[in-house]
């Protein structure tokens, strides 16, 4: 990214990123100033079961935020801020509650916070002072893995939180010195969910009907059979249900019920069972519709 202002900007870069293989959370912020690394924060959040990455660059923005107030010199130049996910900076105009909203109140009140102390610095013969249009602090989208050093800085260091290791407490924002992040109510629903999916794929497998459905369908358990039947009225997913699970009024399913004399396939002279993959699949008798199929 390179602005227009011919001014040499104080970069202040984040990046936020998830590693599935530790599957956790981390978050960090790097300071450049005139293109040389000063300071850097890193912050871990938990396992993803419990925090999402939307957090964890909320909390980006947060660290950024801290580290510039953090600075006793007066930024003279434009402070550009980097993120490499727009959600959050599209968020930061979002004034309608959503999940980790109150986040978003700490980073406008940092802001804010920010505003007044370069308003003191600039300012120090004189009791009052300003929280806003002090210095032109930008918020700007950088995309990821562009050989761009503030951002790659900045994700490394993010990778390196997710394995654990945070700032020192006392350098860190005072809301993440203390007590840990709530946790998230969309990632602890979305962990359950996953675990449900879990379990109900082990309790399908070792269900009868996996070994019957599977010769027609592989793909199962799916969202795939939710699709095909969207499109069709009760009577066709009704038969196509009865297929699937192989309780289609054919003989086989019909002796087990006993309502058939023979499970056999009328049209194979009695030697084949007349099952579902066969009516669909095997039959010679079915061969023209098998062939327009």
């Amino acid at each position: 990214m390179q602005p227009s202002n011919t001014t040499t900007p104080q970069y202040l870069y984040t990046a936020m990123v998830q590693v599935t293989k530790e599957a956790s959370v981390g978050a960090a912020a790097v300071l450049f100033i005139n293109q040389t690394e000063k300071k850097h924060l890193q912050y871990h959040l938990g396992p993803d079961t419990k925090h999402t990455v939307y957090k964890a660059e909320l909390i980006g923005l947060s660290l950024a935020l801290h580290l510039l107030t953090s600075l006793q010199t007066q930024l003279r130049s434009y402070i550009v801020i980097g993120t490499n996910n727009q959600a959050t900076i599209k968020a930061l105009d979002n004034q309608k509650p959503h999940p980790a909203h109150y986040l978003l109140d700490l980073i406008h009140d940092a802001a804010k916070k920010l505003h007044a102390k370069q308003s003191l610095l600039r300012n120090k013969n004189l009791t009052r002072h300003t929280n806003h249009n002090v210095i032109d602090l930008q918020i700007h989208w950088t995309p990821g893995h562009m050989n761009f050093l503030p951002n790659e800085r900045a994700d490394k260091l993010a990778k390196a939180a997710t394995l654990g290791p945070s700032s020192p407490p006392n350098h860190l924002p005072k809301f993440l010195q203390t007590k840990p992040l709530p946790h998230s109510i969309t990632a602890i629903c979305q962990a359950h969910l996953t675990a449900i999916h879990k379990e109900w794929k082990r309790r399908w497998k070792a269900s009868p009907h996996f070994s019957l459905i599977r010769t027609i369908d592989k793909s199962l358990p799916s969202n795939k059979f939710l699709k095909l039947i969207d499109p069709l009225d009760r009577r066709q997913s009704t038969i196509l249900t009865q297929l699937h699970t192989s309780h289609a009024p054919l003989n086989h399913h019909l002796f087990c019920i006993q309502h058939s004399k023979s499970p056999f396939c009328p049209h194979c002279q009695g030697l084949t069972v007349e099952t579902v993959t066969h009516y669909l699949l095997q039959c010679p008798h079915y061969q023209h519709e098998c062939h327009i199929l």
